[in-house]
């Protein structure tokens, strides 16, 4: 616990506890804190494969067909059952 957490617990209970008294009492109770796992931090890069722009944003359509040709070339992979994208 942070000194920031504990005047928050003394302003929220209207209380004047000291952090050691805050620390024996969870130690006392078994808390402990949930401590996340860092990310792992990864290096930006080029794409191997970069797809062509043949939309160019231009989602709009004047018949059905043409409107389901745009809508198949929006997905950029599609997961299976078995979890691979394709």
């Amino acid at each position: 616990m942070t000194n920031s957490d504990i005047l928050q617990l003394n302003a929220r209970y209207e209380t004047h506890y000291n952090h050691k008294r805050i620390q024996r009492l969870t130690q006392l109770a078994g808390l402990k804190a949930v401590i996340r796992r860092k990310r792992p931090h990864y290096q930006r890069s080029t794409p191997e494969v970069v797809a062509e722009n043949i939309l160019n944003r231009d989602f709009e359509a004047e018949n059905t067909t043409a409107l389901q040709l745009l809508w198949k070339t929006t997905y950029t992979f599609i997961i299976t059952d078995d979890g691979k994208r394709n």
